[in-house]
């Protein structure tokens, strides 16, 4: 461990440095491959979307409103799907965090250098990640529940 000097207004004694967890180059490359099939799949997406509203203009306005209106509660519920599992995954980090004290939780792969959070410092940034976790699921239901609520006016 290395000690570094303390900062002269809180006394003259030597701190030691926090630990670092080093990055993993492995990780980096997976989220870079992650991040560039995501883009091409969302390109992918967007030229079959677009060939798919071409085809609804075309149709009367009763059936494209369907169509339409089916594709919106389709997307809005696959949307709060995602987001409530999200924030499941989020709030179970939180709590790895929490139960082990550390942060990041041990056998985790980080992209870039991470100071170690122990103890009291790495509870609080598992609750705070716990916070997010529900909020995100907190986000999803509430997307559920305009869907569900606003059905009948639009159908």
């Amino acid at each position: 461990m290395h000690f570094r000097q303390a900062d002269s207004r809180r006394g003259a004694c030597a701190v030691p440095d926090p630990e670092i967890q080093s990055a993993d180059p492995r990780a980096r490359r997976l989220l870079a491959w992650t991040v560039v099939i995501g883009m091409g799949a969302g390109a992918i997406a967007y030229a079959l979307l677009q060939t798919w509203l071409a085809d609804v203009v075309q149709l009367p306005p009763a059936t494209a409103r369907q169509k339409l209106l089916s594709a919106l509660f389709w997307l809005i519920g696959i949307g709060a799907f995602s987001l409530a599992a999200l924030g499941g995954y989020v709030w179970r980090v939180g709590a790895g965090i929490r139960a082990a004290r550390r942060f990041p939780p041990p056998g985790s792969h980080v992209i870039r250098d991470t100071p170690v959070l122990l103890d009291a410092a790495a509870v609080h940034r598992g609750r705070a990640i716990q916070a997010a976790g529900a909020a995100l699921v907190l986000c999803a239901i509430g997307l559920g529940t305009v869907l569900w609520r606003s059905l009948p006016g639009i159908i």
